[in-house]
């Protein structure tokens, strides 16, 4: 697993936004808005941290 740090997620507006992005691509994750962090597996981190860069995201 890695959690991606994911510091410009402000509301549930985000999640949503992350997680229909993410479901589009068949990648399971855990958004917590709390912590402001996307838990994936590992192989699917890079592909992740891309969906997040074109989103408008940040991700550490």
């Amino acid at each position: 697993m890695r959690i991606l740090n994911v510091p410009d997620m402000h509301c549930m507006h985000c999640v949503k936004r992350i997680q229909d992005a993410l479901k589009a691509e068949h990648i399971d994750a855990n958004i917590d808005l709390v912590s402001k962090t996307v838990t994936v597996f590992d192989e699917k981190a890079e592909t992740v941290i891309g969906i997040l860069d074109d989103l408008g995201f940040d991700a550490e």
